[in-house]
């Protein structure tokens, strides 16, 4: 009886040993290819990323897909990253074979959330907004802002709403995105606005503050450029404010 049940082992090893592997579940590919970085790039709500949350340039991320993967149709949703928007490829099919994807430059892709924006990968519109607000008061492009009269030594400041009336994220560039120029520049010092990550998402605003300090009694002019992915360029608007001299004040004696 022993016999027979060590045989019978040996009998099911030599068995499974011989007997062919199931069906491994495909792999997908994700080649990064094109000039830009990718972020937040997803399949079946599977990351495939190479860095952080990025899938940076001539990079590429691989990932085993779930069974309920097969023989479905779905997109590659992302964000190209310098100017925010979210996207998404063409349809796409695995089969249980392994799957590659090469985003290049051309790659046709579309705005996850308005189809009707489809362009290359290269040529994608950019749909951020800038809006300028000081008080309740739109500030137009290229307009001239008064910012009153400061007394000589002394600093008043002026506060400015930047919003986003765009439907992708307005990416501000640099450590200084609002910068000032022109002759009378250095009496305006800027208090950058806070947005995280230099990012201002869609219907969402952030404040920024212009300091204006005069040294001699004369009127300074300067122009404010916001610099960003705004889809109509930088905005620039002027800006001009009067340095005065101090007012007398009158002592009273008894």
């Amino acid at each position: 009886m022993k016999r027979l049940f060590i045989l019978a082992v040996i009998v099911f090893v030599i068995f499974s040993a011989c007997k062919e592997p199931e069906n491994q579940l495909p792999y997908l590919t994700i080649k990064n290819e094109s000039s830009y970085v990718l972020t937040d790039v997803k399949f079946s709500g599977i990351s495939f990323t190479s860095s952080g949350k990025d899938l940076l340039v001539s990079a590429q991320a691989v990932r085993q897909l779930a069974k309920n993967d097969l023989n479905k149709s779905g997109y590659i949703t992302f964000i190209r990253k310098d100017i925010g928007i979210v996207l998404r490829t063409e349809l796409i099919t695995i089969s249980d074979n392994d799957f590659i994807f090469t985003f290049i430059d051309s790659t046709g892709v579309e705005e996850a959330g308005n189809p009707s924006n489809r362009r290359a990968l290269s040529q994608i519109t950019f749909v951020s907004n800038v809006v300028i607000e000081k008080g309740a008061l739109n500030v137009p492009r290229n307009d001239n802002v008064y910012l009153g009269e400061g007394v000589i030594n002394f600093t008043i400041q002026n506060e400015f709403r930047i919003k986003n009336t765009g439907i992708g994220d307005l990416l501000l560039d640099g450590t200084q995105p609002i910068r000032i120029t022109g002759p009378g520049a250095d009496a305006f010092t800027v208090i950058q606005p806070a947005a995280a990550g230099g990012r201002i998402t869609p219907r969402n605003s952030a404040i920024f503050r212009i300091n204006f300090s005069p040294t001699t009694v004369q009127m300074y002019n300067a122009t404010v450029t916001v610099h960003s992915n705004n889809q109509s360029g930088n905005f620039s608007f002027a800006i001009t404010a009067t340095g005065a001299a101090p007012k007398p004040t009158a002592s009273v004696f008894l």
